[in-house]
């Protein structure tokens, strides 16, 4: 596994394998580099978003659901921003616009649903989002986008290998690192590697990315060198295993091999995420009503 020493801009070539990176959409851009001014208006993001229509709809849906607990219903973009502020619309519009990019009309279904996929990690977004309140160790819009964008370079790895979908079907049957180390072996890079470098190209905060690169790392848990990192990326797999609870998906492998050194990470023990996952029900069931 590549370490995030490694992939400087040369390396990053390489391990791309003639995989594009989507670049960063226009209306991302315009509404970042206003959110990056001393004295950011408020009102001139809402009106970037609205120019938008299908961005706008998805926004003020997003906005009203209980990841980010507005206490009233919103019904216009430009009352959603001034609510949220600037640092959550920028989570809520990076992953919008994500999604969109990553899943274009008329592209190629292939073997993976890209719909339930998209599903899943906008779930395991809102829990980061719920965890990282609870644990208080990163930003609840860092949560936010750490979820939706944790796998974001299996998509693009379907896109550019027609049995990149065969390939990942078969780690999934083992261990996390064992997943990685399948597609280095068939493709020479893998998911992880290209979901760092998709958030580099998005501009995603640089302990993001770090979490993005390793989160299939086996020693991830239990190396010293980066605590925020094994932090983060315990908080992003006990989302996940959450979300299988929810969702009634077997995750038995998984979860027995990174439990005890997960739990040691986050300071937990089994009731405690127990009691995570009665709130996980309570989000989620919210969530899709």
């Amino acid at each position: 596994m590549a370490t995030a020493t490694e992939l400087d801009e040369s390396a990053s070539v390489e391990m791309l394998k003639g995989i594009t990176i989507p670049p960063q959409p226009v209306v991302l851009q315009s509404v970042m580099l206003e959110q990056q001014r001393p004295d950011p208006d408020m009102q001139k993001i809402g009106s970037i978003i609205a120019k938008d229509i299908s961005l706008s709809a998805a926004m003020l849906r997003a906005a009203n659901s209980p990841a980010f607990g507005l206490r009233q219903k919103v019904t216009s973009v430009s009352r959603a921003v001034l609510l949220l502020g600037a640092r959550n619309t920028i989570s809520l519009v990076t992953g919008l616009v994500l999604r969109q990019v990553m899943s274009p009309k008329g592209a190629p279904k292939g073997k993976l649903n890209l719909e339930v996929f998209w599903d899943n990690a906008a779930d395991t977004a809102l829990l980061c989002s719920f965890l990282a309140k609870h644990f208080r160790w990163i930003a609840p819009d860092h949560g936010h986008l750490l979820g939706l964008f944790h796998d974001c370079g299996i998509p693009l790895m379907m896109q550019r290998f027609p049995n990149y979908a065969d390939v990942l079907r078969l780690g999934q049957v083992g261990v996390q690192e064992i997943a990685v180390s399948l597609e280095d072996q068939y493709f020479k890079t893998n998911h992880a590697v290209i979901g760092y470098i998709m958030a580099r190209s998005w501009c995603l905060p640089d302990d993001l990315r770090k979490v993005i690169l390793h989160h299939h790392d086996g020693d991830v848990f239990t190396r010293s060198t980066d605590v925020s990192v094994s932090r983060a990326v315990a908080l992003l797999s006990l989302a996940e295993h959450l979300s299988c609870l929810f969702k009634q998906e077997d995750d038995s492998a998984v979860w027995a091999k990174i439990a005890e050194p997960l739990m040691e990470v986050l300071g937990v023990n089994d009731d405690d995420v127990t009691e995570l996952g009665k709130d996980a029900v309570d989000i989620l069931s919210t969530s899709v009503a």
